[in-house]
């Protein structure tokens, strides 16, 4: 509980008499009295016994390759479930997020490096070389290098004012990198950079086939009218959803409801002989 002035090095059998007993005045002296309490309510021996490597993982304290090997598997089973329930949070973020289903789907992908990069391609058996087409300068052309490393894809990430925050989170694991980026930046920062990752590659298949690279501006302008058409398509989709399930309620005795398709200017109820009668003064109007 504290840390007492003691002298050092000081062993157990500084704490003891001659005849093996605890040195009760010199503890208490030195030692609060919890401390002390415990250590003097520690049987003592004056028995001279030798210092004896003992294996916790084991009832009698004895190692053995069986009891290794299972306390091997059993940590090789805790890291795998923890890695297990951190994937998982990954994903059902991902497929939580409020971007287009197509560039979820290409996240999805570049985690699991089956976008047809030169490298990919290599791996899965074809005779083709794997150095970036575009920047020519000996790159390897796997995921990091197409969509974040490519010399050509640089003023573009430059000029979005993500670059600096993507070189603090660079690591060799897609995941990784991403699940930094998104534990860093918002959610609607984090949605542009997959959108604008996305796209890059859209523009990089479109370069392999014969296109041309657009300028920054004109990539930013789409990335951010694409977002913006698509918020607005599920906005209306939503309401659409909204007056589907929309139904009519009977009201509570006393009231009346009347369905017109015109607007109301002026309204006005009035009772003759206990029936209610409803006057209004209307403008065509189409809902």
């Amino acid at each position: 509980m504290s840390s007492p002035s003691v002298p050092s090095p000081l062993y157990v059998t500084d704490l003891k008499n001659a005849d093996g007993s605890w040195d009760a005045m010199f503890i208490n002296a030195v030692f609060n009295r919890e401390d002390a309490e415990l250590i003097l309510g520690i049987p003592s021996t004056d028995c001279d016994l030798e210092d004896k490597i003992m294996w916790h993982y084991s009832k009698n304290g004895e190692y053995s390759v069986s009891n290794g090997y299972r306390l091997a598997s059993d940590l090789l089973e805790e890291e795998s479930q923890s890695d297990n329930s951190r994937l998982s949070g990954w994903w059902n973020g991902l497929w939580k997020k409020k971007i287009p289903p197509k560039v979820k789907h290409f996240v999805w992908k570049i985690c699991h490096s089956w976008i047809p990069t030169k490298v990919s391609l290599a791996h899965r058996g074809m005779a083709i070389d794997k150095t970036c087409f575009r920047c020519s300068e000996g790159y390897e052309e796997d995921v990091f290098h197409a969509l974040w490393g490519c010399r050509c894809t640089y003023d573009i990430w430059k000029q979005s004012g993500l670059w600096e925050q993507m070189k603090r989170q660079r690591t060799s694991n897609v995941i990784a990198f991403l699940e930094g980026l998104n534990e860093v930046w918002t959610f609607n920062v984090f949605d542009y950079f997959l959108l604008l990752s996305w796209h890059l590659w859209s523009i990089r298949n479109s370069v392999l086939h014969g296109g041309s690279a657009p300028r920054a501006s004109d990539v930013f302008e789409w990335c951010g009218r694409y977002m913006k058409d698509y918020i607005n398509a599920q906005s209306q989709m939503k309401l659409q959803q909204q007056r589907a399930l929309a139904k009519w309620d009977l009201h509570s005795r006393g009231h009346c409801t009347i369905n017109v398709d015109t607007k109301f200017l002026a309204r006005k109820i009035v009772f003759i002989r206990g029936k209610v009668a409803l006057l209004i003064a209307v403008e065509p109007y189409t809902i």
